[in-house]
């Protein structure tokens, strides 16, 4: 269902996934696209979410139109038309990649991973 468009550090995933295990809690959403649930924000959460057998993850949509985006990378070419069709097809960009400026500060939450289990 969800949609990454960059790649993620293994090592990172694996801290994150210890962290999150650890403590027993979902803290942060994922920040996504409202049409094809494109990931903007939380590409590490979401390998952790998938190495944890999560059945749901909690996510915040947006409208990927209203969300401005940039590269720091002067090699990669960055659109969300282009961002959108490599998703789709699979071809995520490298991590950290492509940037995005959300206009709303992301909420915290709260839930035990035993009820995103099921």
């Amino acid at each position: 269902m969800f949609n990454p468009i960059e790649d993620y550090i293994n090592e990172r995933k694996s801290l994150i996934t210890k962290i999150i295990s650890d403590e027993g809690v979902w803290i942060k959403p994922l920040v996504v696209d409202n049409k094809d649930y494109l990931i903007m924000d939380g590409h590490h959460r979401f390998e952790a979410a998938k190495e944890l057998g999560l059945a749901k993850i909690p996510a915040i949509k947006v409208d990927y139109q209203d969300i401005p985006i940039w590269s720091l990378k002067k090699t990669e070419i960055v659109n969300k038309k282009l961002v959108r069709e490599k998703a789709l097809k699979g071809d995520i960009y490298p991590n950290k990649t492509v940037k995005h400026r959300f206009p709303f500060k992301i909420g915290l939450c709260n839930l035990p991973l035993n009820t995103l289990k099921s």
